[in-house]
């Protein structure tokens, strides 16, 4: 780790004497030192402090004045972690949020797809009502992986699964495959796509083809589908 100081009116961690938020003057750190490592929304720092907890990272998560969101959260929270536990909570910062994603070659071949990492933009989150058939209200965050053409000429379609909170339209999830959903009646598939937690050894939930199944089965139950895992 580079030679940090540390600035007690911001809580910054910097490589020079000179604070570079609020230009004060700096010292060296000492290991009890809490220091500021991001600002998360409300989702994505429940996932990050899941995360610091199962590596038993002791943390401070502070909500950020300025408004609240419609779900009556706040809109984000400073995280902020001993100077002594620093370097272990941005290595699982890291891990968790710089997910690459992976090109696939063949979007037919399930196992070109399973084990990638994609990112997911949400159309229909969980609760709400398809738009065509009122009668089907999504169990799961359901959306489409940006620049992956599937069977139908359209995005392909993918369901969140592992995340029990409804995202907001237009949300950018990041996760891995987990399966794909073959219809053998139609000319589509649909992606499984789980989060990653974890830190340094990050792990992705595990699930069953019966789980799954049970998941999307909202929807699925009208087609014949075999989930490849």
């Amino acid at each position: 780790m580079v030679h940090m100081y540390f600035c007690e009116k911001c809580n910054e961690l910097t490589d020079t004497n000179v604070c570079q938020k609020c230009g004060g003057q700096t010292r060296v750190p000492n290991d009890s030192d809490l220091c500021f490592v991001c600002d998360l929304d409300d989702f994505n720092r429940s996932m990050y402090v899941d995360a610091l907890s199962n590596n038993d990272v002791p943390f401070v998560a502070m909500p950020v004045h300025g408004g609240f969101s419609q779900m009556n959260t706040p809109n984000s929270y400073n995280i902020y972690v001993r100077y002594d536990s620093y370097v272990k909570a941005t290595e699982i910062l890291n891990t968790i949020f710089s997910v690459k994603e992976n090109e696939i070659k063949n979007v037919d071949d399930p196992s070109s797809v399973i084990d990638r990492a994609v990112k997911v933009i949400v159309d229909r989150p969980k609760g709400s009502v398809h738009h065509e058939h009122p009668d089907i209200v999504y169990k799961l965050n359901y959306g489409h992986v940006e620049g992956v053409m599937g069977g139908d000429g359209e995005e392909q379609d993918a369901y969140i699964i592992g995340v029990h909170v409804p995202l907001q339209r237009l949300y950018e999830f990041y996760g891995y495959v987990i399966a794909v959903i073959v219809r053998k009646n139609d000319v589509e598939t649909k992606w499984v796509v789980a989060p990653v937690y974890g830190g340094v050894s990050p792990y992705i939930p595990k699930f069953t083809k019966e789980q799954i199944a049970e998941a999307v089965n909202f929807q699925e139950k009208f087609f014949d589908i075999e989930i490849v895992m």
